[in-house]
This record gives C-alpha cells, structure tokens and sequence, in this order.
C-alpha cells in the first residue's frame, strides 16, 4: 500500500488524497481531526489493485464544513495501513 496526500492551495480547500491498492480487496480512506476523532469516511469499498484518488472537501461525514488545521488521511487495506498529515487552511 502506497499513499501520498496533495494539499491544494488554501483558496480552494480541497484535498486530493492519492493511493495505490497492491491487491484487490477493501480499502478504507479516512479522515481525523488533530484529537483523534473520525471526521469523514471517504472510501469504504472493495477496490482491484491500480491507482486512485479521493478528493476531500473539507466537510465532516454529516456535510458541515470543518475548521482550519491539522488534519491527518488514513489509507487502509489488508496490506498495511498508512497515515498522512494534512493542513487545511481556508
């Protein structure tokens, strides 16, 4: 499992997460908030191996925008797990 996070210039808050699935089976992509908490779940699918990506708009799972900060992108799938720290700015 490889994963790199691209943050967008602030003006536009919106993130690209980018990953690539080793093997076809479950892939989950969250977000967390600086304290730990589950923001967003973006991705919760089975996914064949190849590349992919998953814009986040800055919104928690229930569509409220979130606040400025440190944010960090979970990648899971059966062959590791991989986090990534995110700045949003607005």
């Amino acid at each position: 499992l490889s994963a790199t996070s691209v943050i967008v210039p602030p003006a536009n808050p919106t993130t690209t997460i980018r990953y690539t699935v080793p093997s076809k089976g479950r892939v989950t992509v969250q977000i967390y908030d600086a304290r730990g908490a589950r923001v967003a779940t973006l991705v919760n699918a089975e996914k064949d191996a190849g590349a992919y990506t998953q814009a986040w708009n800055g919104r928690e799972g229930s569509n409220r925008a979130v606040s400025s900060g440190v944010y960090f992108a979970r990648v899971s799938h059966e062959s590791g797990t991989r986090t990534y720290k995110m700045v949003l700015l607005k």
